[in-house]
């Protein structure tokens, strides 16, 4: 295992996740994470950031998506298939990579995709079904569960100013969520687009609620969206969770992607992963 030393209390962080960005002992952030550190580093991989800057305590075990990096390969494999064999052998590749995709398909949208050891009090389990959904016909996004309507998230003044509001989330109630709200804003109104970083979910928004660390730590370009991102923690209800808070703006559009799951659950974080990876697939280099 690998282990990111907080520069405030000295604790030794297990890394389990490129996002690793607070500290699980104080709740501060750790000013050499990997997500500030690839800013301004010309190699930044992850392997990199991990050889350079983690302590060791024995082989690292290289984190990645197994759904996600077999689809990989299969792409890779075909491709060289295609250049290096006959047509007739070509056809019988063809039907086996089909095959693995079905398969792949079905690990997607099985329950028991994980080991049974795993399964335990995962009532979410049996509500699991994988599907590929369009936001605003432009951004593509994987969702584990059935994306419904759903109540606004957005502040009260603001839909004083806007021309068209759409909110829908795909969840397992308080333990899983993916929140999404497009919504156009009226020509010739301004708003700072900072003030869209505040806007939470419901989950965040609930009495009681305490965020317990937030910062805003990536910009990218989305499909002609100028997006940013924000990863933090929160408690409701003596539980604690982890989000991820995507912001996309373009002109007068936005659209507001927010994912919060329970912390310290392995298969929800998998499914958080699988989620943001969707979204970063849209990604214009």
């Amino acid at each position: 295992m690998n282990y990111l030393e907080c520069n405030h209390c000295n604790f030794k962080n297990t890394i389990t996740t490129e996002r690793m960005v607070f500290c699980k002992e104080c709740g501060k952030k750790i000013d050499n994470n990997f997500v500030d550190w690839k800013k301004s580093k010309f190699d930044s991989s992850f392997e990199t950031y991990i050889a350079r800057e983690t302590t060791e305590n024995g082989e690292f075990i290289k984190i990645s998506n197994p759904i996600f990096k077999e689809k990989e390969n299969l792409f890779k494999r075909t491709h060289h298939f295609i250049r290096s064999r006959t047509s007739s052998e070509f056809k019988i590749f063809l039907g086996s990579t089909i095959l693995q995709f079905m398969l792949c398909f079905i690990l997607m949208n099985s329950p028991v995709s994980v080991n049974s050891s795993t399964n335990e009090n995962k009532h979410y389990l049996n509500e699991v079904k994988w599907n590929n959904y369009s936001i605003s016909q432009q951004i593509s996004i994987t969702l584990p569960f059935e994306l419904k309507k759903s109540k606004s998230v957005l502040p009260e003044y603001l839909h004083n100013y806007l021309s068209y509001d759409k909110a829908s989330k795909a969840e397992s109630a308080n333990s899983f969520s993916v929140t999404i709200e497009e919504f156009d804003v009226y020509e010739g109104i301004n708003i700072d687009e900072k003030s869209y970083l505040t806007i939470n979910d419901e989950y965040m928004q609930s009495p009681g609620t305490i965020i317990a660390s937030a910062s805003v730590v990536d910009h990218l370009k989305i499909k002609y969206f100028n997006s940013s991102s924000q990863y933090g923690s929160y408690t409701m209800n003596n539980k604690n969770y982890v989000y991820e808070n995507y912001t996309l703006t373009k002109g007068n559009k936005a659209i507001k992607i927010i994912i919060s799951y329970l912390d310290g659950d392995i298969l929800l974080r998998k499914y958080a992963d699988i989620v943001s990876q969707s979204l970063q697939n849209n990604i214009i280099a």
